[in-house]
């Protein structure tokens, strides 16, 4: 089985991540100043969601073909771990989703009850009940994941230092460089992994090609 499309995914969904919060506007905490946001540039918002939209999902197949590799080498915590971390992220779109439908509020005539239910998106129980399950997967779920991939060799330890502390960044770095501070971090960390795994996949082609040159000279 070939991890190669997994590695890329791995190197490319948070250098995608990076892009969407290095584009996307500042948004403020009440409703109404962050639709007053949207409206101003609603074109870098849609924009900006999309390709957190497309982060997330590069990150499912990223996370599931760690969670292969890890299951290869008898790590089935780590496996597990990995596969979480896939759910988690896949949880991630429908956050993106409901931030989304605020740019349909933009044109409401009375600002004042539209910021009232932008606020109210993210205020009620059926958002709670996607964020929790999605941070509790992600998080936890990277957490262990790069720890599993460094006891199994897959993995440096300073890449899986780096993958953890990014997603310590997300809690403790300021408002709004927490979403830089995590992306950047993850694509040193990930894009460690990956192109590691993808040295090593051209390191066995050219050893398996060895022979049979040697054969046709």
């Amino acid at each position: 089985m070939s991890y190669r499309p997994g590695a890329i995914a791995l190197i490319a969904a948070p250098i995608i991540g990076l892009a969407a919060v290095l584009t996307l506007p500042q948004m403020p905490a009440d409703g109404v100043a962050r639709l007053a946001a949207i409206e101003a540039e609603p074109d870098r918002f849609l924009i900006a969601n999309l390709l957190l939209i497309a982060s997330f999902t590069v990150f499912v197949p990223a996370m599931l073909s760690l969670s292969a590799q890890l299951a290869s080498r008898a790590s089935r915590w780590g496996a597990w771990a990995a596969f979480a971390a896939a759910a988690g992220w896949t949880l991630h779109n429908a956050i993106v989703g409901t931030v989304l439908t605020q740019l349909s509020m933009v044109s409401a005539a009375d600002r004042a009850v539209a910021g009232a239910l932008a606020d109210g998106l993210f205020d009620g129980a059926a958002f709670t009940a996607v964020l929790l399950p999605m941070l509790i997967l992600t998080e936890l779920g990277t957490v262990v994941l790069a720890i599993a991939l460094w006891r199994a060799g897959i993995a440096p330890l300073w890449a899986s230092i780096v993958v953890i502390v990014g997603l310590v960044a997300e809690f403790v770095v300021p408002a709004p460089f927490e979403g830089v501070g995590l992306y950047a971090l993850l694509a040193i960390g990930f894009g460690a992994i990956g192109l590691r795994q993808l040295r090593e996949l051209r390191a066995v082609q050219r050893a398996e090609a060895a022979p049979s040159a040697v054969t046709h000279a």
